[in-house]
């Protein structure tokens, strides 16, 4: 059963890099535009999550948390050149308190708590991207979001041990990330 979870775990490393490979595309070709602090927040917080999950035993579902790290910081480092330059006051709130957050769970280190804050920064931090999205559908590639929303989901079949700390994270991106799928189906139909 674990070599079957590791191979999933590859697969789904394979899907991710494909997607991530794809919203790099499409930053660099100018049909996405990745809201600077939502990506910031998105590395600091994966890298955060990845360590809990390790240390309570997802192992190869941890994995796919790992690579979502590793690609968000270039979406990060893309973001410096290709960024959505509409910054709101509401946008820096959200990035402000997700920032504290991150200095909250590195205090406090429990880890059901520290898995509620993770979510809560990554909730803030995708605030700013629903925002854009309200205004401009057509800056995120919507494929993206399908596609990673699908991979956490199945890093939770991968999972080798089943408790708060390791599955609560990867569900709640799925929830984040096929809310915004929705919102932007939502309003490139209204605006057309």
């Amino acid at each position: 059963m674990i070599e079957l979870k590791l191979l999933l775990s590859v697969v789904g490393g394979i899907i991710s890099v494909g997607a991530f490979l794809y919203y790099h595309y499409s930053i660099v070709w100018g049909q996405t535009k990745p809201h600077i602090y939502t990506w910031l927040v998105f590395t600091l917080s994966l890298a955060i999550a990845f360590v809990i999950q390790f240390q309570n035993g997802a192992w190869y579902g941890a994995y796919i948390t790992l690579a979502e790290f590793l690609w968000c910081w270039v979406v990060f480092l893309l973001s410096f050149k290709y960024w959505e330059n509409n910054i709101t006051t509401l946008d820096t709130l959200c990035f402000a308190f997700a920032l504290g957050s991150i200095w909250l769970y590195l205090i406090l280190k429990l880890d059901i708590i520290s898995t509620i804050l993770i979510i809560l920064i990554d909730l803030l931090a995708i605030i700013p991207t629903y925002r854009k999205v309200f205004w401009k559908p057509q800056e995120e590639a919507v494929v993206f979001y399908i596609i990673s929303g699908a991979v956490f989901w199945f890093s939770i079949l991968w999972l080798t041990e089943y408790n708060f700390t390791t599955y609560a994270y990867p569900l709640s991106v799925v929830v984040l990330n096929y809310l915004l799928v929705l919102l932007i189906y939502i309003r490139k139909k209204q605006l057309l």
